[in-house]
């Protein structure tokens, strides 16, 4: 039996109620047809290994646990409001699931040391950065997989993406300059092609990559001046910390407002 020393400041309570979500957010995916498509495989198999990791108080754990967590949220949210009547009921299970599960975790285990990622400042917006661009690199990956049953040549550029941004995320947990520099151009580049059509995605879709995309080369731009001027704060921002701390939460709930919206139309819908 596990003890508490070894799940860190995540105790027990936590974990079990984010294993809990993480399952039940599965079983949701599941859930769709009776025989899911095999890229569905992705967002399934991710949130049953963050059901396990949440249980290792490790950074990286902690941070795959958050990326897959927040990937769902979003698909959940985008299948609830805009998917068919049949999807929505599940995307809204999955959104809720999850975004529980992240209002249950909060920051706990994200403050655990790490020989690889010890910043000297900003260690509030680098964490944030890497989870979001986790997040979005299982979003890429997804829709790549989905478009190969039309082509290589619509999934391509999504698979590339997601390397891309696998490439950058591993430079950027090393605090390498070059991490940061690939992490902005990646961000550019999806933004630059979700806008303009050619990722070949739904709108919304389309839409909410732009937006994470825009966020990511928002988070680290403090760090940007600071590494311009040749000086650093000795750590995050007080302000940046607290907005943090207020935003996150809000956002969830208004995610989460919103696919419980959608999933109460759609099946009201299915009924009819």
């Amino acid at each position: 039996m596990m003890s508490s020393t070894n799940t860190g400041s995540l105790g027990r309570t936590r974990p079990a109620l984010t294993t809990l979500a993480a399952v039940i957010a599965a079983l949701g995916f599941a859930s769709f047809e009776r025989s899911p498509p095999l890229a569905l495989l992705i967002p399934i198999g991710l949130l049953l290994l963050a059901a396990g990791l949440v249980w290792r108080p490790s950074l990286p754990s902690q941070l795959l646990v958050r990326a897959a967590l927040w990937s769902n949220l979003l698909l959940g949210v985008l299948l609830s409001v805009n998917g068919q009547s049949i999807e929505q009921l599940p995307g809204g299970v999955v959104a809720l699931a999850t975004g529980a599960a992240l209002l249950v975790l909060g920051r706990a285990g994200l403050d655990q040391p790490s020989p690889a990622f010890s910043p000297a400042a900003f260690r509030g917006s680098l964490v944030l950065a890497l989870v979001m661009a986790l997040a979005d690199t299982q979003s890429l990956a997804l829709f790549g997989a989905l478009q190969l049953d039309r082509s290589l040549s619509a999934a391509g550029p999504l698979l590339a993406c997601a390397g891309l941004m696998v490439i950058a995320i591993v430079g950027l947990y090393r605090l390498r300059v070059w991490g940061l520099a690939l992490n902005i151009a990646a961000n550019l580049l999806i933004a630059g092609l979700a806008l303009s059509g050619a990722l070949e995605v739904p709108r919304l879709v389309a839409w909410t990559l732009a937006t994470t995309a825009a966020l990511q080369l928002l988070l680290p731009l403090p760090l940007v001046v600071a590494m311009v001027r040749g000086r650093a704060p000795a750590a995050d921002p007080a302000r940046a910390s607290r907005l943090r701390a207020a935003l996150i939460p809000g956002v969830i709930m208004v995610l989460m407002t919103a696919a419980a919206i959608g999933a109460s139309a759609g099946s009201r819908l299915i009924d009819m």
